[in-house]
């Protein structure tokens, strides 16, 4: 009795769910963001964007963006390649935020950083051969934030800074011999630059220069 009455159930559900109206997709146009980024391709001609956690491109004389990343990668901050052929961002995968890269055609989406670390704010250099991030790796606590550098050829890292303070939003010199990026040393937040042949140990204050 109880096998009868758990098949008709059964049953009826089945035939509830097909005869369900299929969901109507609704379509959203947005033409503003907030917190978005916006990075400009060498040759002037498209945008690259940050909008609800995706990556888009967009023509810099205006018109409709097309999204180059999927929706649920909290994909932030691109930045081009000094070629054009590369749009670099940081987003969330896998447990937690990574370096990634993709053509601005949407494809070739790929990883740069992989581990159990907060890799942020990616910048490529001038020549086209490094980039700098923020990161929380080398510490097994994840608590200070540092300017680390990665070799694009060989995927080496350089670990720029150390130092118990937060450094983040690393930029490039125009020569490519100097990072400056915002650090909280020195009892409040301040413009560093520092030489990129040098590793900066912790109490190395005499190698920094301070921006007011």
């Amino acid at each position: 009795m109880r096998r009868t009455t758990l098949l008709i159930a059964l049953v009826v559900l089945a035939a509830a769910l097909e005869a369900a109206p299929s969901p109507t997709p609704i379509e959203v146009t947005v033409s503003e963001g907030t917190s978005m980024s916006v990075a400009v391709s060498p040759d002037g001609r498209t945008l690259a964007i940050d909008l609800q956690g995706s990556i888009w491109t967009l023509p810099s004389t205006g018109g409709a963006a097309t999204r180059i990343t999927d929706p649920f990668n909290d994909a932030r901050q691109p930045t081009w390649s000094p070629d054009g052929q590369w749009i670099t961002f940081f987003a969330y995968r896998d447990g937690g935020y990574a370096i990634w890269t993709i053509a601005p055609d949407g494809s070739k989406q790929h990883k740069l950083t992989w581990g159990p670390f907060d890799d942020r704010e990616p910048v490529w250099s001038h020549d086209g051969t490094r980039l700098a991030f923020a990161s929380d790796r080398g510490n097994p606590l994840g608590s200070n934030y540092n300017i680390w550098v990665m070799d694009v050829a060989t995927g080496a890292f350089t670990q720029l800074t150390k130092a118990p303070a937060e450094h983040s939003m690393p930029t490039w010199s125009p020569d490519d011999q100097e990072i400056a990026f915002v650090s909280t040393r020195r009892r409040g937040v301040r413009a560093v630059s520092s030489s990129i042949t040098t590793r900066l140990p912790a109490r190395a204050a005499s190698n920094w220069t301070v921006h007011r």
